[in-house]
């Protein structure tokens, strides 16, 4: 079931990112992120611009993680194979091109992903937070994030999330 966002509280929302979300990621240089989600659970918001400064790193890893490298890697490859036999390239020549084409175009979305990504969903998460706007943080796509998280820690993952958000949702009530 996935939770109505407009109605959960942003101190369960804190609190899962605290305890569950960034300990599961283990992004490097987390702590201040998880300092400013602790000290929102004990109502000191903190200002838009620390929380930007604290989320958009952080973002950037999730989101890096969270791109699927190897299906692009896979489309384009076949793509670009395709295109260069097409047009008369021989097997050996077309597939080492479309390697190379591949990798070039995987690590250049890969990039611009996680850094547009990041930077939307810094932006407008810092603002819900700095507002405790828990229908600002609802606007800002909660859902979405927590599929890239989801996807950055691996399917196995998905229980630990549920059940961390299960808990915090608890506490929070």
């Amino acid at each position: 079931m996935t939770p109505n966002w407009s109605t959960v509280p942003l101190t369960a929302v804190h609190d899962w990112h605290r305890s569950t979300v960034i300990p599961l990621l283990a992004v490097p240089d987390s702590a201040e992120l998880s300092r400013l989600h602790t000290a929102a659970l004990h109502g000191d918001l903190g200002t838009a611009q620390d929380w930007v400064a604290a989320l958009e790193p952080w973002l950037v890893e999730v989101y890096r993680r969270a791109y699927a490298a190897a299906e692009a890697r896979a489309t384009s490859y076949a793509t670009a194979y395709g295109y260069l036999t097409s047009r008369g390239a021989p097997a050996a020549e077309a597939a080492a091109q479309a390697g190379q084409y591949a990798e070039h175009y995987v690590a250049a979305h890969a990039e611009s992903f996680a850094g547009v990504n990041a930077r939307v969903n810094a932006v407008a998460v810092a603002a819900a937070y700095a507002a405790g706007d828990a229908v600002a943080h609802a606007a800002s796509h909660p859902y979405a994030r927590a599929n890239a998280y989801l996807r950055a820690a691996g399917a196995e993952a998905g229980p630990r999330l549920a059940d961390g958000l299960a808990r915090s949702l608890t506490r929070a009530a």
